[in-house]
């Protein structure tokens, strides 16, 4: 995630695919992480950015601010995006902003970390 890269950040919380990874990565869908060990459902929505056509970047850069303000005390929240996302101008500039501005708010941890 050149993002990460570029702010000194690791990229932390990808979900490897299951066919060649060694850890076990939770069931996640857009609103939640369901942990295996126990079957524990934590909240953590997904913020997401689309940067497939002006229409979805535009529409991710809205969506990342109102976010922003709504969900700034949820205690999880995955940031998600494909990197070809990022060649998009309006979303890497959003991306860069957002990420930087969450990182200072909150730690990062990796899904390994919840088990």
């Amino acid at each position: 995630m050149p993002s990460t890269l570029r702010s000194g950040r690791a990229p932390c919380g990808s979900a490897p695919s299951s066919r060649t990874s060694t850890v076990t990565v939770p069931f996640t869908d857009a609103g939640s992480i369901r942990l295996h060990k126990s079957g524990e459902r934590l909240e953590a929505p997904a913020l997401r950015w689309s940067g497939r056509g002006a229409v979805r970047a535009w529409g991710s850069r809205i969506v990342a601010a109102h976010r922003w303000r709504t969900r700034a005390d949820t205690p999880l929240l995955r940031l998600a995006l494909h990197p070809q996302d990022l060649a998009h101008p309006v979303t890497a500039a959003s991306v860069m902003r957002d990420v930087a501005r969450w990182a200072a708010e909150r730690p990062s941890l990796r899904y390994e970390a919840l088990q």
